[in-house]
């Protein structure tokens, strides 16, 4: 990417045929110019003229230009979907309990997030996530639990990678006859909002949550439910 001061830019693109949706642009000192914006941060724009584009800071424009430039990322920050690689990793264990004579288990799991952002003019601020941990109940058919709900904060520059890790949750349960009770592991619900409360990424398995998943967002931890989300009070999750 080249850098140019504003005034080269101005030489530089002078010369330039000019293309359609170009805006007028006015220098903190009066000069104009007419550009098309690829994307705005914080502190700096890229403009495109011809087929070359260049990158210029926010305080060589003037104060209209830079209230519109922020108004025109607000805008587009609403309605872009992001590529994003999501690596979710539950950390999940399970095994015998060897201090029981029963056949008792005790599973665990500890989730991490790696969010990478493959947006060259894309960064996400102040996005919020959630990720809801799902249990099935081992005595009764058709029943899941909201075993554990976390939810953090994201924020991405363009190209860059946001890393969370969740707390260990460990827990017993007899998945075997005769004796059935508590809640195993069942999978998760990611969920990622921009600023604006748009889901830029979701995951959920199983799948078949999938049409569901504004309804366990609404839930709180340890909330029974079934297959069609309709809630059965409290779960008996046996924490260790």
């Amino acid at each position: 990417m080249n850098y140019y001061p504003f005034t080269t830019l101005i030489f530089i693109i002078s010369t330039m045929a000019s293309f359609v949706e170009a805006r007028t642009f006015t220098s903190a000192d009066g000069r104009t110019m007419e550009a098309e914006v690829i994307s705005v941060t914080n502190t700096s724009t890229i403009l495109k003229r011809g087929t070359r584009q260049y990158t210029i800071p926010l305080t060589s424009l003037s104060e209209a230009d830079q209230k519109f430039l922020a108004d025109w990322r607000a805008e587009k920050l609403k309605t872009i979907i992001p590529k994003l690689e999501v690596d979710i990793n539950s950390g999940k264990s399970d095994r015998s309990d060897r201090n029981d004579s029963y056949d008792d288990r005790i599973g665990s799991f500890e989730f991490s997030v790696t969010i990478e952002n493959d947006e060259l003019h894309y960064s996400l601020e102040s996005g919020k996530a959630e990720l809801i941990v799902l249990g099935e109940s081992c005595s009764h058919r058709d029943r899941y639990c909201i075993m554990q709900k976390n939810s953090f904060d994201v924020a991405l520059e363009d190209g860059g990678t946001y890393e969370w890790k969740g707390e260990e949750f460990a827990y017993k349960f007899d998945n075997r006859s005769p004796t059935l009770w508590g809640y195993q592991y069942y999978g998760f619900a990611f969920v990622l909002k921009n600023a604006d409360g748009t889901i830029i990424y979701q995951r959920v398995t199983p799948s078949k949550f999938e049409w569901g998943t504004e309804k366990l967002l609404e839930m709180k931890a340890k909330t029974a439910f079934d297959r069609t989300f309709k809630t059965h009070g409290s779960a008996s999750i046996h924490g260790i």
